[in-house]
């Protein structure tokens, strides 16, 4: 599947689950590069949760990387389109899921 048809679905999906804004390419100030996708909600609580997308279990490893050096508060989290998520290596604060419907809710 293209990019940007995952990106969408994931968009349509967190939506769905309730997340109110979703930005597509958005640049944090501790980040060397864009993430994905980041969904936040409104109100008083507000939640960010950040998505990067890795094409097999080696991209996912550097959008890992990408992920573990952003200082921001919220949940960090690499969809994988292809493989197994056992593969990736990252750090323990960052998930892996590679079914859309494991996208957490708001």
């Amino acid at each position: 599947m293209e990019f940007d048809d995952v990106r969408d679905k994931l968009t349509i999906t967190l939506k769905q689950k309730g997340w109110k804004n979703v930005d597509y390419s958005k640049r944090f100030a501790s980040s060397s590069g864009t993430i994905d996708l980041v969904a936040s909600t409104g109100g008083f609580r507000k939640k960010v949760l950040m998505i990067a997308i890795g094409a097999n279990p080696f991209d996912a490893g550097i959008a890992g990387l990408l992920l573990s050096a952003i200082t921001e508060k919220g949940e960090k989290i690499i969809f994988l389109q292809e493989g197994n998520p056992n593969e990736v290596q990252i750090t323990s604060d960052i998930s892996v899921i590679a079914n859309i419907e494991d996208l957490p809710g708001s």
